[in-house]
């Protein structure tokens, strides 16, 4: 690289014949150059929107839900998950959002008409209870929709300040990706290496597209601790 400024991207529907430096660019998060001014496309809100939570008991069935309403043509807007960690740390930071005491729940964020938009969250709320769900809920309602995804729109923040004399460390890549159907032996996994390590770890993220985050808590002041128990 000499540093030279180059401009990449345009209005047009295609704007490069071979390879596409803008989502080479964008793709490598700032790994192969700097970004230094960027024009945006501004597209206009969704007519409508819902929100639904689903709680499970068995970690299998929480990825059977997810999987099948891939299978039947369903894209929601926005997938995420809560293992049973994140949930118990929540409660704990935050007691009035009242989580239920399960081994995960999926939140789901769908838009489009206020018909259609209806339509496939009643028809998320059946997949979910297809696949033994304990607990689902659904509203289009905006302040309840609200109330709904509170508990995800807090989940690293929240419980980074829950245990005590810890705190969260980046050590490394904490997103990881497994397929849709390998999530259960993801979240199976990350709890052994929390019980063998004694490093609390706590796992949400973008599910839908079988990536998660795993949140490590850790002392840099305790030298027995891993630099890095993922990779051990």
């Amino acid at each position: 690289s000499n540093g030279d400024i180059i401009e990449i991207g345009g209005k047009y529907l295609k704007h490069a014949t071979g390879i596409s430096l803008l989502h080479l660019l964008i793709g490598s998060e700032g790994t192969l150059g700097i970004i230094t001014e960027v024009i945006l496309k501004i597209l206009p809100l969704p007519e409508h929107k819902a929100v639904i939570t689903a709680a499970f008991q068995n970690l299998h069935h929480c990825s059977h839900a997810l999987q099948n309403i891939y299978q039947g043509g369903i894209i929601p807007a926005a997938v995420e998950l809560l293992d049973r960690s994140m949930i118990q740390g929540l409660n704990e930071f935050q007691p009035e959002i009242g989580l239920p005491d399960v081994e995960a729940m999926l939140f789901f964020e769908v838009d489009g008409s206020v018909q259609e938009t209806r339509r496939v969250a009643e028809n998320i709320v059946e997949f979910c209870k297809a696949a033994d769900s304990v607990n689902v809920e659904w509203s289009d309602d905006p302040e309840t929709c609200e109330a709904l995804w509170k508990a995800r729109s807090m989940a690293g923040g929240s419980v980074a300040r829950t245990v005590k004399a810890l705190s969260r460390v980046y050590l490394g890549a904490e997103d990881i990706i497994v397929p849709i159907s390998k999530i259960p032996d993801l979240l199976i996994g990350i709890r052994a290496i929390s019980e063998k390590t004694g490093i609390p770890m706590y796992v949400y993220g973008h599910f839908g597209e079988g990536r998660g985050r795993i949140l490590r808590m850790t002392s840099v002041i305790i030298p027995s601790v891993p630099s890095d128990p993922i990779s051990k």
